[in-house]
C-alpha cells in the first residue's frame, strides 16, 4: 500500500565500511542548506574528532536547476556524505527522507551498532550522547531500541501548520511516538522500520510515521 518507487540520485554506499562503526547519523536537510552542512561537519559531525561515527545528509531534489544539482554533485564527491533521492524535496514529503534513510541503513550499514536521526539545525552534544550509548550497551540495551523524548497519547491537531483531517487520520490521539529533533535506533531496527512502510499507509507527518506507526 506504500512502495518507495524512488531512485537514488546521490549516495555513497561505502559510507559504512569502517571498522567498528559505533554510529550513523542521518540528517534531514535541503539541496541549499550547505551552510549548516557544513557547520556539523567542522563541528559535532566532524570524523576527525568522532572517528567510531560517520553523517549522512538526507534529501529528495528541490530544484530543476543544473548548477545547484552540479553542487550537490561536487559536495557529494568532495565529502562522501550526500544522500538524495529523486522525489520532491516539499515540507509534506519529509516521510520520504527518513523512509529512504531506512532503506539505505537496510541495505549498507547492518554493520553499524546504533542510528542516530536529526535534522540539519540541531547540534548534537555528541561526546554525552555516546557516553550514554555506551552505558546502556554495557547494561545489554543494544538491540529492539528506540531512544527519544517519546511524546504519549498527543492528541491529533485538526488546525494549524500540522493540522490532518479525519478522512486521513480518523483517530483522536496518535500512538507513541518520538519528538523529531532527535532519536536513537540500534541498527537491528532500521530493516523492520522499513519492512513494515511497504504495508503502511502513507502519512506526511514524519516523526508520527516511522516512530509511531510503522514501530506499532
Amino acid at each position: 500500500v506504500n512502495p518507495h518507487p524512488y531512485n537514488v540520485v546521490l549516495s555513497n554506499p561505502n559510507i559504512c565500511r569502517v571498522k567498528d562503526l559505533f554510529m550513523l547519523v542521518y540528517v534531514h536537510t535541503g539541496a541549499d542548506h550547505y551552510r549548516r552542512r557544513a557547520v556539523i561537519r567542522q563541528t559535532w559531525g566532524d570524523i576527525k574528532r568522532f572517528p567510531n561515527m560517520r553523517v549522512m545528509f538526507v534529501m529528495g531534489k528541490t530544484s530543476t536547476i543544473k548548477s545547484m544539482q552540479d553542487a550537490l554533485q561536487f559536495e557529494s564527491t568532495t565529502y562522501g556524505d550526500i544522500l538524495e533521492e529523486d522525489f520532491e524535496d516539499t515540507y509534506h514529503n519529509l516521510t520520504f527522507k527518513g523512509i529512504g534513510a531506512l532503506k539505505f541503513i537496510s541495505h549498507y550499514c547492518n554493520n553499524v551498532k546504533y542510528v542516530l536521526k536529526t535534522d540539519d539545525d540541531v547540534f548534537v552534544n555528541m561526546y554525552t550522547l555516546q557516553n550514554h550509548l555506551m552505558q546502556l550497551e554495557g547494561a545489554g540495551y543494544n538491540k529492539s531500541l528506540i531512544l527519544c523524548m517519546a511524546s504519549w497519547n498527543a492528541p491529533v491537531l485538526r488546525e494549524g501548520k500540522w493540522a490532518v483531517p479525519k478522512e486521513m487520520y480518523p483517530e483522536e490521539h496518535y500512538p507513541t511516538y518520538c519528538q523529531g529533533l532527535a532519536y536513537v535506533l540500534s541498527t537491528d531496527v532500521a530493516p523492520k522500520l522499513y519492512d513494515a512502510s511497504f504495508f503502511v499507509k502513507f502519512f506526511w507527518v514524519d516523526d508520527v510515521y516511522i516512530s509511531g506507526i510503522l514501530s506499532k
